[in-house]
């Protein structure tokens, strides 16, 4: 599986894009006032994890640490190796 959004429970089902909304991030203020380049911005409403750069510009943005917004899903081949 890899890396997924882990978002705060209040947001489960909803979208990364929902937590920068409340955090007072627009839509016009992400592609404005960030490196989060428009292609970025629609894989985050996806739910898409983006790259590294994304990476580090959403903690900015939500001035948060990954492991605040990030978790690794193994898939299931790696379940049955160990």
């Amino acid at each position: 599986m890899g890396l997924e959004f882990k978002l705060p429970e209040k947001y489960k089902g909803k979208k990364i894009t929902d937590w920068l909304s409340d955090k007072g991030w627009t839509q016009k203020e992400i592609r404005d006032n960030s490196k989060i380049g428009t292609r970025t911005y629609y894989e985050l409403r996806s739910n898409k994890v983006p790259g590294v750069k994304g990476i580090e510009e959403l903690c900015r943005m939500l001035k948060k640490q990954p492991g605040a917004f990030l978790q690794y899903v193994p898939d299931d081949l790696e379940e049955t190796k160990n």
